[in-house]
Order: structure tokens, then C-alpha cells, then sequence
């Protein structure tokens, strides 16, 4: 299932407008120096980072992205950057396309601790997904629970990681955090990057996030969102529904009506 140029949702947080960086900081506040041309953000090397200004906890995410042609580099060089998810947790960005078994560096890897299941890469020039279902460090917790598509595929499956991740804005894990975008010093550009907040239960959990497992995946199914009322974009993500589950929006509830 691919979810390029996935539109919005209706409660979405649209974190770029396509027509400037008004949205988007430096690491220490000042404004962003990236530059915005046919509704695409472009990383300008040597300009430094940029980050949302919005905060968040619990997410569902959403951003396409574009790495440059670079036949001549290798490795880390190779059209880099990086999507910090709270400013934390950096799931890398970088032309890995081809290889036969993607490590902890390599497009898609949690930044030197989790390698991705399999290459779902493109190649350079064409536009990429990430779909990223987040869930905040609870008390007791080393770091968040993840589950990451690219380019639809599953490349993380429910993971726990255990802290954050190199060059992270700080450690306060049990804070909300801001998407940060990573200067590398390459070409690299951004589009269509928007978040759903999942609320919070009274308990500290996420208000019916569940993981079922199906086939040897474990697919997000999301419950109520609002007022017992699922995203129908959201919902689009939702591939247990693709494999025969049917969602009971006001209990957040599953049955499966396939074969096993």
C-alpha cells in the first residue's frame, strides 16, 4: 500500500504550507534558512537544522522526501539527512537504494540502533514516504514504541527503542518534541509533512492504539482519535482493514472476518 501524496487528514497539523519556512526555526530559535520553490522545502548546506515549531507526544506522521542523484559519493555521503522524530529519535534519510541489506546507517535505520526490515528505497530523484505511528515514553520507559512504513512497506514493526539517538535536542524523553530536519550538507528536499496527535488516555496510554499482529506483522489499528470518530485518512494507514478487520470506532475494537 503506498501512501504517497497522502492528503491531510481534517485534524491533521499541516507542518508545511508549501510556500514558506514560517513555521519551521533553527535549533536556537532563529529562523529557518532552508529555501521553498513549487511547494517543496530545500535543504540549503551550511544553514543548520530546522525544526516545527509545534510540539508533540503521541503522532501519527506523514512526510515525502527526495534524495539527490550523487553516483560519485558513498556511505554516509550519499544524499544525507535526517527526520528526528520530538527532536530525539532520527530515523535517517539518505540514498541507500540498491543495497541488499540496509544496517543501523542506511536509509530508513532508527540512527544506529534499529536497521530496517528490508531496503523499501527508490531511487535518487524520485519521492519517498515515510508513515510513522508514534508513542511517547511512559513512566519507567528507555525511549517510545514505533512503527515505521516507507513507501508503504513495514520497515519497523512495533519497536521499542532503547533512548534517543545521536545529536538529539536534549533527553527529556517524557516531553513533547518538536520534527526536526536534518542538515547534512547535501541536496536533500521535503514535502507533504503533517501530523495527527493521538490523544492520551487517562491512564497514560494511548487512547485505542492497539498493535495487532496478523501474518507475522503487526499492524497499527487506530480506535477513536475524536469523539469516538476515526480519521477516514488516518483510517487509510490502517492496513488491518486491507487484510479483512473491521473497525469498531466507538470501542476501538477488532474481529477479523477472513480465513486464518
Amino acid at each position: 500500500m503506498d501512501t504517497f501524496e497522502l492528503a491531510p487528514s481534517a485534524h491533521a497539523t499541516r507542518l508545511f504550507n508549501g510556500a514558506d519556512l514560517s513555521n519551521w526555526t533553527t535549533r536556537d530559535g532563529q529562523p529557518a534558512g532552508w529555501k521553498v520553490a513549487d511547494e517543496v522545502m530545500h535543504v540549503v548546506p551550511k544553514t543548520g537544522d530546522i525544526m516545527s515549531r509545534q510540539r508533540f507526544n503521541d503522532f501519527y506522521m506523514h512526510l515525502e522526501f527526495r534524495c539527490p542523484d550523487m553516483p560519485e559519493a558513498s556511505g554516509q555521503a550519499k544524499g544525507n539527512s535526517g527526520v528526528f522524530l520530538q527532536g530525539r529519535y532520527e530515523i535517517q534519510v539518505l540514498d541507500s537504494y540498491g543495497l541488499d541489506i540496509p544496517g543501523m546507517g542506511d536509509c530508513g535505520a532508527i540512527y544506529n540502533q534499529c536497521a530496517p526490515l528490508v531496503n523499501a528505497c527508490k531511487p535518487p530523484t524520485e519521492w519517498q514516504s515515510y508513515d510513522v505511528f508514534f508513542r511517547g515514553p511512559r513512566d519507567g520507559d528507555a525511549g517510545p514504541r514505533l512503527t515505521v512504513l516507507q513507501n508503504g512497506q513495514v520497515i519497523h514493526n512495533n519497536v521499542e527503542l532503547p533512548g534517543v539517538t545521536g545529536a538529539a535536542i536534549d533527553e527529556a524523553i517524557d516531553e513533547a518534541g518538536p520534527l526536526l530536519l536534518q542538515d547534512h550538507g547535501d541536496l536533500v528536499c521535503y514535502r507533504n509533512i503533517w501530523v495527527e496527535e493521538l490523544a492520551l488516555g487517562s491512564a497514560g496510554v494511548v487512547g485505542r492504539l492497539g498493535w495487532r499482529v496478523y501474518r507475522s506483522f503487526s499492524w497499527p489499528v487506530l480506535g477513536p482519535l475524536r469523539g469516538g470518530r476515526p480519521d477516514v485518512a488516518v483510517l487509510k494507514i490502517a492496513l488491518t482493514i486491507r487484510y479483512g478487520y473491521t473497525l469498531h470506532p466507538t470501542s476501538g475494537s477488532t474481529e477479523f472476518n477472513g480465513e486464518d
